[in-house]
């Protein structure tokens, strides 16, 4: 009879070792990438927030309505990546949108935008955000400006720089965060002294 406590397992041979080593080995270099990928996201998200509250933080720093409007086309042209910005007012009960501040577009062409024509007064009659992601498109977005669910004003991207050909998922939350904190500091804005 054999006795199964006699017999002894096999050692593995050298050649056995060196692929199971080898199989662990591979599995911990994928397990290190994938890491690292997890590392360099986190950072990006955290840049990302940082700018977000940059941002924000600015546009509440001043209660002047010129360092305002300043203040939201600088934050569009170095954070977004447009030029070409226009800065639109709704007086309550007004049939259309009033421009207020632009940069490097014409603004006699677009000095006013009635309420529901074309895609500018859509965004502005719905209070929905417009976003064509459209490389080389003359509209990139509308973001109406909120007071609550109150459209106040309304930002216009026109073209992106050249540069910069698409939008980032940072410049939807930045669009998101403009669309509450512009209304408002605007809303609370005074005109400079003199005007």
């Amino acid at each position: 009879m054999n006795d199964p406590r006699s017999a002894v397992a096999t050692p593995p041979t050298p050649e056995e070792q060196a692929s199971a080593l080898q199989a662990e080995l591979t599995t911990r270099r994928r397990h290190q990438r994938w890491l690292e990928q997890q590392v360099i996201h986190l950072e990006e998200q955290n840049a990302d927030l940082a700018r977000l509250y940059a941002a924000c933080d600015r546009i509440h720093s001043s209660l002047v309505r010129d360092d305002v409007l300043t203040t939201i086309q600088e934050i569009v042209a170095n954070l977004i990546g447009s030029e070409e910005i226009a800065i639109y007012e709704l007086a309550p009960g007004a049939p259309a949108l009033s421009l207020i501040a632009s940069t490097g577009i014409d603004a006699e062409r677009f000095a006013t935008v009635a309420l529901g024509d074309g895609a500018l007064g859509s965004a502005a009659q719905t209070g929905k955000p417009l976003v064509d992601e459209t490389p080389g498109s003359a509209l990139t977005a509308c973001v109406p400006l909120l007071l609550g669910t109150t459209v106040r004003g309304m930002i216009v991207i026109f073209r992106m720089l050249p540069q910069k050909p698409a939008l980032a998922p940072v410049d939807l939350q930045m669009f998101d965060m403009l669309s509450t904190h512009a209304a408002i500091a605007l809303h609370c804005s005074i005109p400079a002294e003199g005007q």
